[in-house]
């Protein structure tokens, strides 16, 4: 279980979904997504919204985003549209009983990847961990490139060139963040999206506290 679901959200208030999307982008072979977003996103609805729920959310979906929310292969790679369209699924079915259901899927990739790829996981390591970040985007992203900033009760991190994008994806990438943050021993943490693609930025820019 993500500690952000375990623990709650606090006082956040649900995400604004406001801007642009593009799913394919001009070279739609680039616009890929690691199969790990979608394994994550399985293992939380079935775990700990029941297999009603995932049942009820993937009814709703295509029939191949379907085959692949069922057996996702966490090496596989798959469309950026295949991902926002399950995320979207998500939302329309959980949104009412649970308002930060797209931080929480977020927060699901981020319980996956991290518990089980890095070991030592502490507040002296989050700076460190998230410039690796940095060097990883490539694995779970075919598109765009990440910078990291490091600020003196944080950090900031501007993901750039993005040929597809959405307020959704957008929005479960707060989750993953929040998530690494209190994964890591960070207390108060906090993300805010300054900057976004969607909102025509040319760059999604997070400002990231904690203490």
């Amino acid at each position: 279980m993500s500690l952000l679901f375990q623990l709650g959200v606090g006082k956040r208030e649900p995400l604004k979904l406001i801007g642009c999307e593009v799913l394919a982008g001009p070279d739609p072979s680039i616009c890929k997504v690691k199969g790990v977003m979608f394994s994550g996103r399985r293992e939380f609805l079935m775990k700990e919204l029941g297999e009603r729920t995932f049942y009820s959310v993937i009814s709703k979906l295509s029939s191949s985003v379907m085959r692949i929310a069922m057996h996702p292969l966490a090496a596989e790679w798959y469309d950026f549209s295949a991902i926002v369209e399950y995320d979207k699924a998500i939302y329309e079915n959980c949104s009412e009983q649970h308002p930060h259901i797209l931080y929480y899927i977020g927060a699901a990739s981020a319980e996956l990847g991290l518990s089980r790829v890095f070991q030592k996981l502490d507040a002296g390591e989050l700076y460190a961990f998230l410039q690796r970040l940095t060097q990883f985007h490539e694995q779970y992203q075919r598109y765009g490139y990440l910078e990291l900033e490091r600020l003196e009760n944080g950090a900031r991190m501007h993901y750039h060139d993005y040929p597809c994008y959405s307020p959704i994806f957008c929005a479960s990438g707060h989750g993953f963040l929040l998530e690494a943050i209190m994964r890591h021993g960070g207390r108060d943490a906090s993300v805010a999206e300054t900057k976004c693609h969607c909102r025509g930025d040319g760059v999604c820019t997070y400002e990231l506290t904690w203490r």
